[in-house]
């Protein structure tokens, strides 16, 4: 592992500091940028393993990119380019990434296996004699439908028992810390519903407070906190923010579609609303039922998150990783921090990388208040016909009731349930209309106030 603060020698940048960058293209930078640095006695190796046979000398480029979110799992994506034809068995057992810089001192970076998935991500090029390949990393093994029996475990189980039986899975090592590891897990909810282990992952991810992702074939648990692992303080090429993003002050546990929201603290309401910073979390099956049990703790885990999104473009540090909380320094030499959930690394006869901090898509802003003003429009029918056996709900919105007609039908019969929406065009039928044209009882539902 490389742990130099830059990868790039301090020569380099006083030599090119009378770069102008407004009078050649990014392509010409680059290029001339690492002439001077092979002037300066700075070498890049390449180097990458298929099959455990040395293919180094065949690599032309390679790419290794991220993006994600964090409290989420991140799967990295590599695409080499080759000299040759290659084919997809000469891949099949996995392809090992790593970069060694030479200037005084040789440091190697390891990035571990990534794998090619199917024959899809092989493409030859005849006229170019060139292959490319899309891999993924170990986080890919994840991608297979749940289940319990391929686990070896039954639930109840608690979180620890279901980290540790999915890494055997995948045939890795865990590693990390993480929180609330001795809850007990009642139900097995991803099981007959086409989720996959990663689904579970990410689920796991915002109970245990972490981002999770497989570094250097080692399935990696880091806490969402407040450490800065290193911080972005020279030889940047490009550094912009936004604004600052935190302290999360209202917690949406939600069930969509139907936006059943259960929002902590419960006195939200007395937050004045320009001052609400909410972070909404749906459909998280560990939670689920247990939403009013749970708030209080995973509250407590998120309030003191705050972080400024950005992006760096450079030549190279890669001491920071997925799911690092970094620092950089802003225009005005203020420090400023980040998690790291988008990277990009492009290694030619030159290196590259990029990272960067996006915005959690789970930050919303009155998520919790738009969507029950939503559901508090709504007036619900239940429709039973006995001959038949089927019960219909319609659900309209009386709020817009003279603009259009929103109905929702759910039919349960012995065969099947199906769920259709309807839209009608025609304002003059009301519903009682429609219930006048089938014989049938109905059932009258509306929520108060």
């Amino acid at each position: 592992m490389m742990n130099s603060r830059n990868i790039v020698p301090q020569k380099w940048y006083e030599v090119i500091g009378n770069w102008n960058e407004h009078t050649h293209t990014w392509e010409e930078f680059v290029h001339e940028s690492y002439n001077i640095l092979h002037k300066l006695g700075f070498t890049l190796e390449k180097i990458v393993h298929a099959n455990e046979i040395d293919i180094s000398e065949d690599v032309k480029s390679y790419k290794i990119s991220l993006a994600s979110d964090i409290w989420r799992t991140g799967l990295k994506i590599a695409e080499l380019k080759l000299n040759g034809r290659y084919t997809f068995d000469d891949f099949n057992q996995g392809v090992t990434l790593s970069m060694k810089a030479t200037d005084e001192v040789s440091q190697q970076h390891d990035w571990g296996t990534f794998y090619l998935v199917d024959k899809s991500h092989l493409e030859y090029s005849d006229h170019m004699d060139e292959t490319v390949i899309t891999l993924h990393d170990g986080v890919i093994k994840a991608h297979q439908e749940f289940l319990a029996s391929d686990l070896g475990i039954t639930f109840p189980c608690t979180i620890d028992t279901l980290i540790n039986a999915i890494g055997s899975y995948m045939g890795l090592a865990v590693s990390g810390s993480w929180a609330n590891g001795s809850h007990v897990i009642e139900e097995n909810k991803w099981e007959n519903n086409g989720l996959t282990y990663r689904d579970t992952l990410d689920d796991i991810a915002f109970v245990t407070n972490t981002t999770i992702g497989v570094f250097n074939d080692i399935l990696t648990f880091k806490s969402v906190n407040n450490t800065v692992v290193d911080t972005i303080d020279g030889g940047e090429l490009s550094l912009t923010h936004e604004a600052k993003w935190g302290k999360p002050n209202v917690l949406n546990l939600t069930r969509e579609p139907q936006h059943d929201n259960y929002a902590y603290p419960t006195d939200f309401t007395e937050i004045p609303k320009d001052e609400r910073v909410e972070l909404v979390i749906e459909n998280n099956q560990i939670i689920d039922k247990r939403r009013e049990e749970l708030a209080p703790t995973l509250f407590s885990q998120i309030q003191n998150v705050e972080y400024t999104p950005f992006e760096y473009t450079g030549f190279g540090y890669l001491t920071m990783d997925y799911g690092d909380y970094v620092g950089f320094k802003d225009k005005d030499g203020n420090t400023q921090y980040g998690y790291v959930t988008k990277l990009e690394w492009n290694i030619t006869s030159g290196f590259t990388e990029m990272l960067g901090c996006e915005l959690t898509t789970r930050a919303k802003e009155d998520y919790v208040l738009n969507t029950d003003q939503r559901r508090l429009g709504l007036q619900t029918y239940f429709l039973v016909d006995q001959q038949n056996g089927i019960i219909q709900g319609l659900v309209n919105n009386v709020d817009e009731i003279e603009d259009r007609v929103e109905t929702a039908e759910l039919k349960i019969t012995p065969q099947a349930i199906t769920n259709t929406v309807l839209n009608s065009t025609d304002y003059t039928e009301t519903i009682s209309q429609i219930n006048a044209k089938i014989d049938k009882v109905e059932l009258s539902v509306e929520k108060s106030n």
